[in-house]
């Protein structure tokens, strides 16, 4: 994915893991279905959050790209 390998990832602020990490599970990852809070932070980089919804059932794929803060 495009983040940062070391960027950090927390699921509605629990630390899941590295980015690195999550990628090399190779599968998605198994969420709740409802809404989630997603956040990718990295310092030197603007932290980013993104709501996803979840239907039951259904695999997220997430894409994210952090722009290095000026």
């Amino acid at each position: 994915s495009l983040m940062p390998p070391d960027s950090s990832v927390y699921l509605d602020g629990r630390f899941l893991g590295t980015a690195e990490d999550l990628s090399s599970l190779g599968a998605g990852l198994i969420v709740d279905p409802g809404r989630h809070r997603l956040q990718i932070v990295r310092p030197g980089y603007q932290a980013i959050e993104k709501e996803i919804e979840v239907e039951p059932g259904e695999e997220v794929e997430v894409e994210i790209e952090l722009d290095p803060s000026n």
